[in-house]
């Protein structure tokens, strides 16, 4: 080899490590949170075990789970033993259980309120259930969007949303815009101060697709869920949802 094929190979890969710290800092953004959409039913694989509470409503948080966040008040962690994105938060609202539920899914009010969400479209509505398409507006890498299967309860003092993608429903999939298959995770809701607010234990695992490297996309998952319980909190406003104190 040359001197002058040498410096060639240097140079593309420094070209090569300087994009992917580029990459690495844009993703830092592009985190499942972003998707607060919630639906699934119970039992899913894993999101049983992950959401388990002691008899006061905290979050029992599993073995593998690493602490990566504590800002706002906001607890999260991410499942270390996986190679998608898995993870579990914990924060406070200022609403009652229901009241939070009645914002998170008012689907109709997110764009522009929720980060990242571009379009918000509930397809089918039921009486505790709904199927709802999103589109997810990404920095660097190529939009994402899924359809989602969409169920709640209320029964006694538990109150619990859970979402699934689902396929072969709403818009056909979009040129340039990745199809998300995978993902499934949702809400409990404690009472506490009375009623007056709400502990919310958020939980979801997706795999974002495309040709984004797994390790890349968990590398920067979690950084924007402390920010999501306040947009939650702003989606409770803008709904005119009932009994919300201020957002912090």
């Amino acid at each position: 080899m040359d001197k002058n094929q040498s410096m060639s190979l240097k140079s593309a890969d420094k070209e090569r490590a300087e994009g992917k710290t580029r990459l690495q800092r844009a993703l830092q953004g592009v985190t499942a949170p972003v998707v607060i959409t919630v639906a699934a039913v119970l039992g899913l694989v894993g999101v049983g075990a992950t959401a388990r509470k002691d008899a006061e409503g905290t979050m029992v948080v599993p073995q593998g789970y690493d602490l990566i966040s504590g800002d706002n008040g906001v607890e999260v962690y991410q499942n270390r033993n996986t190679d998608i994105i898995e993870l579990l938060a914990q924060g406070r609202l200022p609403a009652s259980p229901q009241a939070v539920m009645a914002g998170l899914i008012d689907y109709e009010h997110q764009v522009g309120v929720i980060a990242r969400v571009s379009e918000s479209r509930i397809l089918e509505r039921g009486p505790d259930s709904m199927t709802v398409y999103q589109r997810l507006n990404l920095p660097i890498v190529s939009d994402r969007d899924y359809v989602l299967r969409v169920v709640w309860r209320v029964k006694g003092d538990k109150t619990w949303i859970r979402y699934h993608a689902v396929g072969g429903q709403g818009p056909a999939p979009v040129d340039g815009v990745v199809r998300v298959t995978h993902h499934q995770g949702g809400w409990d809701l404690t009472a506490v101060d009375g009623g007056r607010a709400t502990l919310a234990v958020f939980h979801d695992s997706i795999d974002m697709g495309g040709l984004l490297p797994k390790a890349l996309a968990r590398a920067g998952a979690g950084r924007e869920v402390p920010s999501l319980y306040r947009d939650v909190c702003r989606l409770l406003q803008v709904g005119k949802i009932t009994g919300v104190a201020s957002c912090p």
